[in-house]
């Protein structure tokens, strides 16, 4: 069976690790081992991870310094680069999730067919759950069948759904992102070097409160929600830099349909031509169907990517 290397960075994760942990010890039907970094904890984190490490050897950790989440992760590739040589697989984990049991088994089928030469992602839909973990609701990709092109604009994937293969691993230990985040920066080796399957299956549930890194967060109050819809309208978006550090960073291995697209994705906004180009490319819309077409014309036009 495919052996596979699940990545935790934690950080005063005190009040999930624990449950989180026991979810992903009952993965079934494939082989595992769980490498947990903690970032500098201030609490109790490492102590209730060192417990359970001592009761099950599938367990390592890692205790570094406090870099913030997107260098934990990054290190956490790095290290299973030199020190899992007997992985095809790994997965990033975020530390106050719950994952059902077969959702590694689900990511490693879903990547199978494909040639393990290529850099290989999988990401999946998910649960949206409160503190007790009562379900609240979904979350959904904009965009269920990704392209290279719609990738670009709605695409909305969580890192703590990827699986990904060690050509994958390598590509990004080779060439680690500098201020982009771990799970935009291997999503977007794996679509535009590679192959990326997103699958509709909610396959585990994401822990939504006040405490989040990044993502959903409680208990805004209505003039956050203002200003944050100002923002997703009107503000800038930081994307057009990310998608220039890639381009800089694996030029030469892209071919000229994708160099064409991350060019066109880059200046538009600085190009009436390339704009108008955009808003011709269907593909580049997150489905077939007129309604929305129409979202995207409008998101393009008020500059919201």
């Amino acid at each position: 069976r495919n052996m596979v290397v699940v990545l935790l960075s934690a950080y005063n994760g005190e009040k999930y690790i624990k449950k989180q942990v026991d979810s992903l010890l009952k993965q079934k039907d494939v082989d595992f081992k769980i490498i947990v970094r903690d970032d500098g904890s201030k609490d109790n984190t490492l102590g209730i991870i060192s417990e359970i490490a001592q009761q099950n050897d599938k367990i390592t950790i890692i205790k570094g310094q406090n870099v913030g989440f997107i260098a934990s992760f990054t290190d956490l590739v790095i290290y299973a680069s030199q020190h899992c040589l007997d992985a095809d697989f790994f997965a990033f984990c975020d530390q106050d999730d719950l994952w059902y049991s077969d959702k590694l088994k689900k990511s490693v089928s879903a990547l199978s067919p494909y040639d393990k030469y290529l850099p290989l992602l999988f990401s999946c839909n998910s649960d949206l759950i409160d503190k007790n973990a009562k379900k609240l609701g979904d979350y959904r990709s904009q965009a269920v069948e990704i392209t290279k092109a719609n990738y670009l604009f709605n695409v909305d994937f969580q890192g703590c759904s990827m699986c990904f293969n060690r050509k994958a691993l390598e590509l990004y230990a080779q060439h680690p992102p500098k201020a982009v985040c771990h799970d935009k920066w291997m999503s977007m080796i794996c679509n535009f070097l590679g192959v990326y399957v997103h699958s509709d299956e909610h396959l585990f549930g994401y822990r939504i409160h006040s405490d989040n890194a990044i993502g959903y967060k409680v208990g805004k109050g209505l003039k956050e929600k203002i200003i944050d819809k100002f923002n997703y309208w009107f503000g800038v978006n930081d994307s057009l830099s990310v998608y220039k550090a890639f381009y800089d960073t694996f030029h030469d291995q892209l071919n000229d349909a994708s160099r064409k697209l991350l060019l066109n994705r880059m200046k538009y906004r600085k190009s009436l031509p390339s704009k108008v180009w955009l808003l011709r490319k269907r593909e580049c819309c997150p489905s077939a169907d007129f309604k929305s077409y129409i979202k995207y014309c409008i998101h393009l036009i008020l500059n919201r990517y």
